[in-house]
This record gives structure tokens, sequence and C-alpha cells, in this order.
């Protein structure tokens, strides 16, 4: 729904993803479209 933790509508565009754990650390490219 292209909202984020606040609740507010996040442009389109590129963002990075980081998943990170004790040992494991993962970085995702997202990208929004309208």
């Amino acid at each position: 729904d292209r909202r984020n933790d606040e609740g507010r509508l996040i442009p389109a565009g590129m963002y990075f993803c980081k998943l990170k754990t004790a040992v494991y650390t993962k970085t995702r490219k997202l990208v929004v479209i309208q």
C-alpha cells in the first residue's frame, strides 16, 4: 500500500532494505512504482 511505519505514503523510487541478525546481513533493492 506504499505506506511507511508512520502511515504516510512513500514516493516512488528505489529503496534499500537491510535484514541483519547476529550472524547474517542481507541488503536488497526495492523499487516502488506508482
